[in-house]
């Protein structure tokens, strides 16, 4: 179980309750920290300031198995291609804003190697996506997490990547 604290984050037994791991000093968001799909691998997207750094984590260990500085903003959404060792991830820049219907921004999606983390290529999504808020806030004017969860997530199949997001 992955469990985040405002300065934290923890690996935590399902079974025991014991701490496997924890990583001091990060200031995490929910949209954050993403399990990858069919690897015992976590992504997370660490912000200071405009800079952003994507780590890919060991689930059991906590390790850093690779990093890439090459992209902005949180992950979103994502397709594993394990045969392939290709890890497509879409990222969205400054999502969160007061929770309301038709916030929209642009996606850019990095294609990475699995194992090493080498950026295979990117492609900047032109049109803007709608998002979905996280929760939708009591307070009208408090700013929450906005997500791609109104979207399949991407595809791999034959080769080839397929996004599923309306007007794209």
């Amino acid at each position: 179980v992955i469990v985040g604290t405002e300065k934290s984050l923890y690996a935590v037994g399902g079974e025991t309750g014991e701490v496997l791991w924890r990583r001091k000093g990060v200031e995490l968001d929910e949209t954050d920290v993403a399990p990858v799909p069919g690897t015992d691998m976590l992504l997370l997207s660490l912000q200071k300031g405009s800079k952003t750094r994507v780590e890919a984590v060991d689930l059991f260990t906590g390790d850093a198995l690779w990093q890439s500085d090459k992209v902005q903003g949180g992950v979103m959404q994502m397709a594993v291609d394990t045969g392939e060792n290709l890890l497509a991830a879409v990222f969205v820049k400054d999502a969160k804003d007061r929770a309301r219907e038709g916030f929209k921004r642009r996606a850019l999606v990095h294609v990475f190697d699995l194992r090493s983390g080498d950026e295979l290529w990117d492609y900047k999504i032109e049109s803007e996506i709608e998002m979905m808020p996280v929760r939708w806030g009591e307070d009208k004017g408090a700013k929450t997490e906005y997500t791609l969860d109104n979207y399949h997530p991407p595809l791999f199949l034959d080769g080839r990547l397929y996004l599923f997001y309306e007007g794209v």
